[in-house]
């Protein structure tokens, strides 16, 4: 069976309807408030979707996963300076999971404790996915492992996803 072929709850939903996600992710991070406020870390994120898309080798998408690394980093970056109680270079956390997380953790009693969970959830899946783009263990892989270009797409997609739910969320 082709995806195309695939049929949910009496046709309700489309192939084609997935692409809107995509569209409406792009379309948030493009708003000029989210570009105002994370102006580094949406120029990043769009850099890599531009070499996605015109991505035709492992370099590439090694590199278009190396700017989303960069995109969510800068992200994270902007909301801890954004803390009332900023994390000091001394407690600063060794992962960008670890960065979101404080920032989540701060606002949890305006989140709820649901909420806390779903994001922190997206950053452990978040950090799992771009481990696949990362150039050192990409090398250890297996062939049948190796890295491709729908890798690359996931990392793009899911890092937006990332910083659409979070900035939602605060």
């Amino acid at each position: 069976m082709r995806v195309e072929d695939f049929v949910l709850a009496e046709d309700c939903m489309r192939v084609e309807d997935f692409a809107r996600v995509e569209e409406y992710l792009r379309a948030y991070l493009e708003d000029e408030r989210f570009k105002c406020a994370y102006r580094p870390a949406y120029e990043l994120w769009s850099d890599a979707s531009t070499m996605l898309y015109s991505a035709d080798s492992r370099e590439s998408v090694l590199a278009v996963g190396g700017k989303a690394r960069e995109a969510i980093g800068e992200f994270a970056r902007a909301l801890v300076a954004g803390l009332q109680s900023p994390v000091g270079e001394g407690e600063r956390r060794m992962t960008v999971a670890d960065d979101l997380s404080a920032v989540v953790e701060a606002n949890r009693p305006r989140l709820g404790d649901s909420r806390c969970e779903f994001l922190a959830s997206l950053f452990d899946y978040w950090r799992v996915l771009s481990r696949v783009v990362q150039p050192a263990e990409n090398d250890a892989l297996e062939p049948s492992e190796l890295m491709r270009w729908e890798d690359g797409r996931r990392v793009v997609v899911f890092t937006a996803l990332v910083m659409v739910e979070v900035d939602r969320s605060l």
